[in-house]
């Protein structure tokens, strides 16, 4: 009888510890997804070294930012996705963000143009400021604002093509 309630208590307080838990992941969630509700007022370094700021962006047009890794297999496949679809985007701004060396991205734009799709951006970060602030703990993710500047789509991790068009509409 004893030993019956010790196991009730012992369940109790893992129920209560696991709640606890749940509930500061959930804040944390909560209030990493308001500083990003609006697009954020960020400056950005393009590949050929001009600066820019997301605030700057025509008005009356989707944003999609896209953290991507020139060596992420998930990255490469959803890119190409993209470039197969260009023309689909008409209205969007494209900003593709990336934190590998100038080289190693080179060498992908070679292979994977990004820069050539209408209205779109490709953009180094030094520092992983931005990444820490959109919590991109690893590429790909991606951001859709829509003409107002308000977070319509996120995804952390691999996103197909067909739901990026979907999300387009």
């Amino acid at each position: 009888m004893k030993a019956r309630h010790i196991i009730l208590c012992v369940i109790c307080i893992i129920a209560v510890a696991m709640g606890i838990l749940f509930f500061c992941a959930l804040e944390k969630h909560n209030g990493q997804l308001a500083k990003i509700a609006r697009l954020p007022d960020v400056a950005l370094i393009t590949v050929d070294g001009n600066e820019f700021n997301l605030s700057e962006l025509r008005p009356e047009r989707k944003v999609v930012l896209l953290f991507f890794s020139p060596d992420c297999e998930f990255c490469r496949k959803e890119l190409k996705g993209i470039l197969s679809h260009r023309g689909k985007f008409d209205g969007v701004d494209w900003i593709f963000v990336t934190i590998s060396p100038i080289e190693e991205l080179m060498n992908f734009l070679s292979e994977y143009p990004l820069d050539s799709i209408l209205g779109a951006k490709v953009c180094l970060e030094d520092s992983p400021e931005l990444f820490m602030a959109f919590d991109v703990t690893s590429p790909p993710s991606i951001f859709i604002y829509d003409a107002d500047g308000t977070l319509e789509h996120y995804k952390r991790g691999a996103v197909s093509i067909r739901t990026i068009l979907e999300w387009n509409r």
